[in-house]
C-alpha cells in the first residue's frame, strides 16, 4: 500500500476473520488524540484515532521497549510516554531519529462503528 496505508475506507461489509481481520474495538470508544491498547493471543496492539483516522499500531516502542498506548497523538505521529520518540501513525517510521526501526503497523477497517485490524504486518520492513 502506498500514501494513507493504515486505514481503509469505511466499509459496509465485515472484514473476512480468515484473512486475518479481527474486531478489536468501537470507534467511540478510541479517544481523539489518545490511544488504547488491546491484546489479541500474544499480540499487543494500540489504537489511535487522529481525526477521522483510526490506526493501529503494535504497542512496543522499538526505542527502548515500552508500550505506547499511552502516546498521545500529534500532527499524525504518536509521541512516545516514555522517552518522547515520535513515530508516523500511517507507515510507523520514526522521525524522532530518521533511520531507526520503524514501529510495525497493522491495516485498521471501520464497519459502521467497529474497528477491525488486519494482524499482518502493512510495513513489512518495519
Amino acid at each position: 500500500m502506498s500514501g494513507d496505508q493504515g486505514q481503509l475506507p469505511f466499509a459496509e461489509a465485515r472484514p473476512d476473520p480468515e484473512q486475518g481481520w479481527v474486531r478489536l474495538a468501537m470507534r467511540s470508544e478510541i479517544p481523539e488524540g489518545e490511544g488504547i491498547a488491546r491484546r489479541i493471543g500474544e499480540i499487543e496492539l494500540a489504537l489511535f484515532r487522529d481525526g477521522e483516522h483510526i490506526r493501529c499500531l503494535q504497542d512496543f516502542c522499538p526505542h527502548r521497549g515500552a508500550g505506547i498506548s499511552d502516546g498521545r497523538v500529534v500532527a499524525g505521529q504518536v509521541i512516545c510516554p516514555w522517552h518522547g520518540w515520535k513515530y508516523a501513525l500511517d507507515n510507523g517510521h520514526c522521525s524522532t531519529l530518521p533511520g531507526s526501526a520503524s514501529a510495525i503497523c497493522y491495516e485498521v477497517q471501520v464497519v459502521g462503528e467497529e474497528v477491525w485490524a488486519r494482524l499482518v504486518r502493512s510495513n513489512p520492513d518495519a
